[in-house]
Order: structure tokens, then sequence, then C-alpha cells
């Protein structure tokens, strides 16, 4: 194992899935050439083309298929071991949160959330940051808010929405 670099095998989890050094590239948010040199040193290791170029597309060899279905639980596994959080516990908590909203929101969900906070977790602080709509997936992207609330459009892959309220316009 002392050579055997484990992003490689994450990589190469992606190039079979996605079945494209590009598409495996925006996934991993990395360049198409670092891709193709990752798949080169997997070849290597593996002594196998892994995924080979049809007209149609890339082709995962026999020994890419087997790979795929032998290292997909254990890099969940690893993922699981690495990711995993120990529980939160609100009422002893002293995180800080900061939430973008837009100002209309505020007027929703403000009062009832900052009531609740004080009951419920004395201890966390919460920072909210005014934006739109439109800088929403960005400024998760970037870190710098833990969670955005308004109306959401679909995101990429890794951003999670869920409704919380349905708020009827008025005039």
């Amino acid at each position: 194992m002392r050579g055997v670099d484990l992003n490689l095998l994450v990589t190469l989890l992606v190039l079979l899935r996605e079945r494209s050094v590009s598409k495996a590239a925006a996934c991993l948010y990395l360049g198409q050439p670092a891709v193709s040199g990752a798949l080169a040193r997997l070849r290597l290791l593996f002594h196998d083309e892994l995924l080979v170029r049809t007209p149609s597309g890339m082709r995962p060899t026999p020994r890419g298929i087997e790979l795929q279905s032998q290292l997909l639980p254990l890099i969940s596994d690893m993922q699981a071991v690495v990711l995993q959080q120990p529980a939160f516990d609100a009422a002893t908590s002293d995180r800080r949160f900061v939430i973008g909203v837009m100002d209309w929101v505020n007027d929703w969900l403000l009062p009832d959330l900052l009531v609740r906070l004080a009951a419920d977790a004395p201890g966390v602080s919460l920072t909210v940051l005014a934006t739109d709509r439109f800088r929403f997936t960005e400024l998760l992207q970037q870190e710098e808010v833990d969670l955005v609330v308004g109306p959401f459009s679909d995101g990429p892959r890794w951003q999670r929405n869920e409704p919380i309220a349905t708020v009827p316009h008025c005039c």
C-alpha cells in the first residue's frame, strides 16, 4: 500500500460512474489533464486499461467493472468513518451559524427562530447575511454561510434543499 494514493481510487470510481474524463474532472473539481494523469497512474497500478474509448464514449473493462463493485462499498465505509461528526447537542453547543436570507424572509423566520434558539440552544449564536437567491449556491460553495433560506431552484448535486414553509404572497 506504500505507493497507493487513496485519492486515485476515488478518481477511479468517479471515472467508472461518469465514463468520461471531462465529466469526472468536473465532478472532482479538477482539470481534465489531472484526471487523465490519474487514469494513466491507475492503469499502471492495476495493469489494466480500466476504461477504453469507444465511438459512444468510454467503456469499462471487465477489470474496471470488478474494481468498481469491490471499491464502492470500501470507499463508502471510509467516508462514513472519516466524515462522521459527533452528535450535535443544541443545548450545550456554542457554535456560531451564518445563515443567508432574503430580506422578506427575516420577517417571518427570525422572530420565532430567535425565541426557539434562546430556549433550546442558549449558547448558539446566529449571524444573518442579507443576500439574494442568485447568490445562494455561490455562498454555500465558498462556505461563507452554513445555510440559506429562501426560494430555491435546483442547484448542483451536492446542494441539498428541503421545504420548510410555504409563504403566500399577498398585497
